[in-house]
């Protein structure tokens, strides 16, 4: 009793810095400083371990968290990139740190529906623009400390219109499957003679 102590070095410690504050990290860090032990005029040096346990997150931290690892390359499916998207997204209902739930909406449903589907402009129109928004919500499984508030992340995507080239070869592919339709001999089962292919409706 009546004594002081007081910090002189922690140059060991990644944790704690000159000061004595406190930094929590990501993990749980041990390590030595050096401290002063003051009484009666007198005062001795000591080295003590000292551990400081990892940081542990709030709810709206882990929110965040989840928002922030939220990338187009999570949704890509495919996509050679966000602005050159030509095939259905895959859109994650869950975060992939803090499993958080979340919620997609979409500004055009038309061609992107709030599920990813994509549906591309014909040849001949213009590319569309999409904006994708991602609603961020903690999980029910979460056991943080403290309520969040929900965090949205927009994503601009751009839909190409099929260009020239593929209008020409699905043209091409349906010429293709009309004249082996033409070609084919319909019969029947209780017919005798072969069937008109162009009495065949569908």
């Amino acid at each position: 009793p009546g004594s002081t102590i007081s910090l002189v070095s922690a140059y060991a410690h990644s944790q704690i810095d000159a000061s004595g504050s406190i930094a929590y990290g990501d993990s749980r860090v041990k390590a030595a400083v050096t401290v002063a032990i003051a009484y009666g005029g007198t005062s001795v040096q000591h080295e003590v371990t000292v551990q400081v346990p990892a940081h542990i997150l709030t709810a709206q931290e882990e929110v965040q968290a989840d928002a922030d690892a939220l990338t187009f390359a999570q949704l890509a499916n495919g996509n050679e990139a966000i602005e050159k998207v030509t095939q259905s997204l895959r859109l994650p209902t869950m975060g992939s740190e803090w499993y958080s739930d979340i919620a997609w909406s979409s500004d055009n449903e038309a061609v992107i529906s709030k599920y990813g589907t994509v549906k591309r402009p014909a040849y001949g129109e213009p590319n569309a623009q999409v904006k994708l928004t991602a609603t961020i919500t903690l999980s029910s499984w979460s056991s943080a400390a403290g309520t969040a508030t929900p965090v949205t992340k927009d994503f601009d995507v751009t839909v190409l219109a099929y260009s020239e080239q593929e209008y020409n070869e699905a043209k091409t592919k349906v010429e293709n499957s009309l004249t082996a339709l033409e070609n084919y001999e319909f019969t029947y089962i209780d017919a005798e003679e072969p069937v008109d292919p162009g009495a065949v409706k569908f």
